[in-house]
């Protein structure tokens, strides 16, 4: 009989097909065979090994884009400004040239204030006069002023001072005027009259 090569491969493929497999060992038993004790589950938790070592930190991520703007907050409670004032209850002789005089006073708390006067000289004759006025306590003087009017009747000059001043505890800060001449300190203007304002001396507390 003649064979083919087609008649080979049938031969062979019947023989694989009619060839019994015998059945290879699972893993788990060939762990048993070498020395496993427990069953299968508890082989299998075996199986995990231990955590390994950190990788090395990654790289920084790019920059993220700008969020978006928050809502306005609501508005806060109105702050509250602390002041005083103090004015001169009546005219205040200057009867010595170069003499400093009081116009008015405030008796203040510890803090820091803002403190504004003004304060207003007249000389009645006719004399060439400076005048001058100063924030003080009469130790520390913290601002000064003048002014100079030539040889005229009824010579009168307003001087406005500021400063800011800190006190450790209470004190007691004074306006004071004086002049080259006699003269007077004046609580009023001395025509059209607008009250008892002409020297004042004021503090707002800033803290």
């Amino acid at each position: 009989m003649r064979i083919t090569q087609s008649n080979l491969i049938a031969k062979i493929l019947n023989k694989v097909n009619n060839a019994s497999a015998s059945a290879g060992k699972s893993a788990y038993e060939v762990a048993v065979q070498n020395g496993f004790e427990g069953n299968v589950h508890q082989w299998l938790a075996s199986l995990k090994g231990s955590n390994g070592n950190d990788g090395e930190p990654g790289s920084a991520g790019a920059k993220g884009d700008t969020g978006e703007r928050g809502l306005q907050g609501e508005q806060g409670p109105a702050g509250t400004i602390s002041g005083v004032n103090a004015k001169a209850t009546g005219d205040v002789a200057i009867a010595v040239a170069n003499t400093w005089y009081d116009g008015c006073s405030l008796t203040l708390q510890a803090g820091t204030y803002l403190i504004t006067a003004q304060i207003t000289i007249l000389r009645s004759t006719t004399t060439a006069m400076f005048r001058y006025a100063r924030i003080t306590d009469k130790t520390n003087h913290y601002a000064s002023g003048e002014d100079y009017t030539p040889s005229v009747a009824n010579q009168v000059s307003s001087i406005s001072l500021t400063t800011i001043i800190t006190l450790a505890g209470q004190t007691i800060i004074y306006l004071q005027g004086t002049s080259s001449q006699v003269g007077t300190i004046k609580a009023a203007i001395h025509l059209n009259g607008s009250g008892s304002n002409a020297t004042q001396l004021n503090a707002i507390k800033l803290s």
